[in-house]
């Protein structure tokens, strides 16, 4: 996909379209290696890496920010290559090198006659222009490239317009893993005889994968093939043979020492070797009636193994093991690059890597984090010494010292060796390579279930349950300075089967809860580390959220000093591909010590809403962090080990937890007491009992009292209502109870029953889904909550009512989402737990609040008695929501600043549990009213402040792309006609071009402050302006207070505004 711009010949020269761009003097425009970070200057050189048959020149990258501060410094990102090519040829060739890198968007090529602009993320064998300009004006040039120009990508507006030729289901990596999925299932249907043996198909194709790297760097040199008598034909070619095969990797291992992909010839036919070197000749596969053909295809045409990152090539492992029906089931997830290089860089925050150091993946898969890693300590290297070039031996030297892996699958340890040993050739020339004819590959593997004998000293993967005893005497005899990785989510039940080892150790550590095999993991390792020593694990957020779980936390918390926790539970939809639904979190922590204890924990949350690069990309290629995000926990809350920590981590603020606690101020009662003060019992809400049928093998009793009586059908209600909070019972759910199921567990099964008697109120396990009031008899199902009132007077049947509306209540929701697990951690998951809708903050009524509240009861069931039980007859819940607030806000008299953060909650916080898609309505420009609403509570927090010593103004001016509020304080009393002024620049053309003015120079102070905050506060004595783009979310009265908060701490903590 490419824009095609032509230009008189000669007419442009580079520094002049550079000048054009904004590139020119822009920070962002980097032209030589050292303006990049250590983790991205490989792809730099890449990038340069010059074709001796085309003519093009890479001339350097603009860079957009993906975070910015004091705590983290992860990578910047490439935009836009810059290049320059002879001929149209030419610049193809330059595009296909730049898709095989798999992570530059553009590429913009200038030619003598026209400049093209190329999508990084898709290639075709034509690109045919889809822009054409005619003009030589420098205007009319600037204005076709503008969504390229420096203040385009500084803005973010880049990604907005050129949206569509983001997809990453064409970048390289995407498609190299669906044309090797498709290569497998060939050879196992498709060949004859058919390899069915997925292991040994695998193999070979990363050996073709291999040995294409080796011929598209050179290193399988012509002459090199022909000192050995090696026939290319009789390897790659529609004439391969096994024997041509094995005649070339037996070569390459008495060169190299190095088996990579070992694989068992005596398993592989002349048509499996033919099939696979076919298709990486060009061949595609169609299969037909018999068997297959072959036809020229595109893509293993397009691939260019010398330039696809080594990162790509390794992510190979997940088709590999998922192939094998492994993966899921091992509780085993391939990690995307992107998320390895953010851990390795908040292990570096807390302890810079450096070459020597002693480095382990304990679940090292295909090796994505050790790879990194060894990279990272090799541009370490290149930096001390000039010439830049390592010699191969330091290399092996590098890798020898510093990596360590355990791995329990033999495919995935072939990906990792595979993997490192790319990373050193890629730091090899091809003729130093030959020219040192004593140096070889480290032999890496050993399989510590049939070790070597004697030991093989170069081992560094290794072959192993990291739980078996036998490692640490072998792979774990060291101490570690950094362990990294993604172990197993696997919880261990009766029926796993394969987990002996980790099963006896969590039988002697007390600590790990649910039988979790990721929780075992971060302890262990935790053991293995130096003093000085770090670890980084990806683990299921939900470790920080179970309940269960809440004894792991307390002693991990207690055991270790973690520095470091980053939930990705926002971004679950997209950080894997969608191949995982589970939501991510990652933990980084030391050895604790006197001077660690009481050190807080950075908290960092990204929201899909602010990923405006990646957008709604299925696989995110790149994470940008706000200042938004991030947020400090204390050491003394994390060591509680309350869900609530790390719920108001991820969703709240400090205005949040002073809003949960003045509800329970106004509330002093839990739900359960405030039952038992009424003498409905103790331990209210209860679940209802599970029914069982005579004959099963524990002891059941008969319950009389069932006899004849019906129960409620969970499951015909939700068939029967598609939408939204119901307080009516439809009759198609009361269903009778069979005679033949009148039966309780003898042992605690009548506590159940006590729910069942009227009046009584049924609670869904799922909240936000019925709250039922019923003066009928009906069994409550088992999970599901119900309260009942002994003494069945009228009285009690209204305050049941009132309490029904007041369940259904935002206010009611608030106080709950922070103390549940699932809620706001999964899509559309809000299942709750009794324990904790027990704790929620119940008003103590009084006469007039339950007739208000039954008041609103009575027209809830009033507008619900229409059900027809048809999916068209859905009520419009948000309605019904704001009508029950209503409702309960006036009854209860809650005060405005509380009600206005549980109406923001409602309104634009939980709904970004949604991911994206929310940005339809909450990325919305904010209506006169919304703004007026955000300048009134952020003028009235900032004065509660002041104490009178001074009023605030507040003035709002808003355009199409940038809002700015200036707030001014003044020493004179407040005249008594003042209000928030908002201004719109709609038909103010004057009003328009100030604000362009000021976003341009904004550009150039505050160079890309977009990418990495979602607000921008610049002082002027005692004149403060706000700087957001115009999103709804953006401007709430939750966000006023906030942003209040923010004005006033960096008031106290400087003594005066800083930005």
């Amino acid at each position: 996909m490419v824009y095609s711009i032509p230009l008189s010949k000669n007419m442009l020269d580079l520094s002049t379209l550079l000048e054009l761009l904004g590139y020119s003097d822009s920070p962002h425009f980097r032209k030589k290696e050292s303006d990049f970070e250590p983790e991205s200057a490989h792809l730099f050189r890449l990038a340069k890496e010059q074709n001796p048959k085309k003519k093009y020149k890479v001339k350097g990258f603009y860079v957009f920010k993906t975070n910015e501060t004091d705590e983290a410094q992860l990578t910047t990102r490439p935009a836009v290559c810059v290049a320059e090519a002879t001929t149209v040829e030419d610049a193809r060739a330059l595009h296909k090198h730049i898709w095989n890198l798999g992570n530059v968007p553009f590429l913009l090529v200038r030619l003598p006659n026209q400049i093209r602009v190329y999508s990084g993320f898709r290639y075709d064998n034509e690109a045919t222009p889809i822009i054409s300009e005619q003009s030589e004006s420098k205007s009319k040039l600037r204005e076709a490239l503008s969504d390229f120009t420096a203040a385009s990508i500084d803005s973010a507006r880049i990604w907005q317009v050129q949206r569509e030729r983001l997809d990453t289901q064409h970048r390289v990596d995407t498609t190299l893993l669906a044309n090797l999925g498709e290569l497998a299932q060939a050879l196992s249907k498709h060949c004859s005889p058919k390899l069915d043996d997925l292991e040994t198909a695998h193999a070979l194709i990363g050996k073709f994968v291999y040995l294409r790297y080796l011929r598209d760097r050179n290193i399988l040199s012509d002459e090199w093939l022909a000192n050995r008598e090696i026939d290319l034909d009789q390897v790659f070619g529609q004439a391969a043979t096994v024997d041509g095969l094995k005649k070339l990797v037996d070569a390459l291992e008495a060169r190299f020492n190095g088996d990579i992909f070992h694989v068992d010839f005596e398993k592989l036919s002349d048509s499996h070797v033919q099939l696979v070197s076919s298709v990486f000749a060009g061949d595609a596969i169609y299969a037909n009636g018999t068997g297959y053909i072959r036809q020229l295809h595109l893509k293993f045409q397009a691939y260019d193994f010398r330039h696809i990152p080594v990162e790509t090539l390794s992510s190979i492992y997940e088709q590999f093991l998922h192939a094998q029906q492994r993966g899921r089931s091992d509780g085993a997830y391939y990690t995307p690059e992107i998320l390895a290089d953010y851990l390795l860089s908040e292990i570096n925050s807390v302890r810079e890597l450096q070459p020597g150091m002693h480095i382990l993946d304990a679940s090292a898969g295909s090796g994505i984090f050790l790879v990194l890693a060894y990279r990272r300590l090799i541009e370490l290297e290149r930096r001390k010494i000039k010439p830049k070039s390592i010699a191969p031996t330091r290399l092996h030297e590098i890798l020898l010292e510093s990596i360590y892996g355990v791995e329990r699958q033999r495919d995935a340890c072939n990906v990792a060796i595979f993997s490192l040993i790319l990373t050193l050739l890629s730091y090899i020339d091809p003729p130093e390579l030959h020219a040192n004819e004593n140096f070889k590959f480290p032999s890496l593997f050993e399989d510590l279930d049939f070790p070597s004998d004697p030991p093989n000293k170069e081992a560094r993967i290794f072959r192993a349950d990291f739980f078996n005893p036998a490692i640490e005497h072998s792979a774990l005899r060291n101490k570690f300075d950094v362990i990294v990785g993604n172990p197993p989510w696997t919880e261990l039940t009766p029926k796993t089967n394969g987990e002996e080892y980790a099963r006896d150790w969590i039988k002697k550590e007390k600590n790990v809860t649910g039988n979790s095999v990721s929780e075992a993991f971060a302890l262990k390792t935790g053991r293995l580390l130096t003093d000085d020593g770090v670890v980084g694990l990806l683990l299921k957020a939900t470790t920080l959220f179970n309940l269960e779980a809440k004894r792991f936390r307390q002693n991990l918390f207690k055991e270790f000093s973690v520095a470091r926790v980053t939930n990705f539970a926002n971004l679950r939809n997209n950080l894997f591909g969608g191949r995982v639904k589970q939501p991510a979190a990652t933990l980084v922590f030391r050895k604790n010590s006197e001077d660690r204890k009481g050190m807080p924990i950075l908290h960092v949350a990204p929201f899909a809403v602010n990923q405006e690069v990646a957008g709604s990309a299925t696989q995110l290629w790149v994470l940008t962090i706000h200042s938004s995000d991030m947020q400090w926990v204390s050491q003394s809350d994390a060591l509680k080990g309350d869900t609530a920590t790390w719920k108001l981590a991820l969703w709240g603020t400090v205005r949040d937890a002073h809003a949960l606690d003045r509800m329970r101020h106004l509330f002093p009662l839990t739900l359960t007491e405030f039952c038992e003060s009424k003498g409905w019992g103790k331990k209210m809400p209860r679940q209802g009992a599970e029914l069982r049928y005579q004959g099963n093998e524990e002891k059941v009793i008969y319950c009389d009292e069932l006899r004849g009586k019906k129960r409620f059908d969970t499951k015909a209600f939700n068939q029967a209502v598609k939408d939204g909070l119901y307080f009516s019972i439809p009759s198609q759910t009361l269903t009778s109870i069979p005679d033949e199921e009148c039966y309780v567990r003898e042992r605690g099964g009548l506590s159940g029953l006590s729910v069942n008697r009227p009046p009584h109120l049924l609670i869904s396990a799922a909240w936000k889904n019925f709250l039922l009031f019923s003066d009928q008899y009906f069994a409550v199902p088992a999970r599901q909550m119900g309260i009942s009132s002994p003494s069945n007077s009228d009285e009690d049947s209204n305050l049941l009512r009132a309490l029904a509306v007041y369940l259904g209540s935002s206010l009611a929701d608030y106080a709950l989402f922070f103390h549940v697990p699932e809620w706001g951690l999964y899509n559309t998951m809000t299942i709750v737990v009794v324990k904790e809708v027990r704790k929620i903050p119940t008003p103590d009524f009084t006469p007039s609040q339950i007739s208000s509240l039954v008041k609103a009861h009575e027209k809830l069931i009033k507008e619900e008695n229409t059900f027809q039980l048809k999916e068209s007859a859905v009520h419009e819940s948000k309605t019904k929501q704001l009508l029950i607030d209503r409702a309960v806000f006036d009854a209860l008299k809650i005060p405005d600043e509380l009600r206005s953060i549980v109406e923001d909650f409602r309104d634009t916080r939980l709904p970004l549990d949604k991911g994206r898609s929310v940005l339809e309505t909450l990325g919305k420009p904010p209506s006169v009213a919304e703004l007026e609403a955000y300048g009134r509570t952020l003028q009235d927090e900032l004065e509660r402040f002041l104490l009178g010593e001074a009023y605030v103004s507040v003035e709002i001016l808003a355009s199409p792309d940038l809002i700015v509020c200036e707030v001014k304080l003044h020493s004179d009393n407040r005249p008594a006609d003042y209000v928030v002024k908002v201004s719109e620049t709609t038909n103010q053309p004057n009003e328009q071009k100030k604000l362009r003015a000021l976003r341009h120079k904004l550009g150039e102070e505050f160079s890309q402050w977009v990418y990495v905050d979602r607000c921008l506060r610049i002082y002027a004595n005692n004149v403060i302006q706000i700087f957001k783009s115009p999103r709804l979310m953006d401007w709430t009265r939750t966000q006023a207070l906030n942003d209040a908060d923010d004005l006033i701490a960096e008031i106290l903590t400087d003594g005066e505004p800083a930005r």
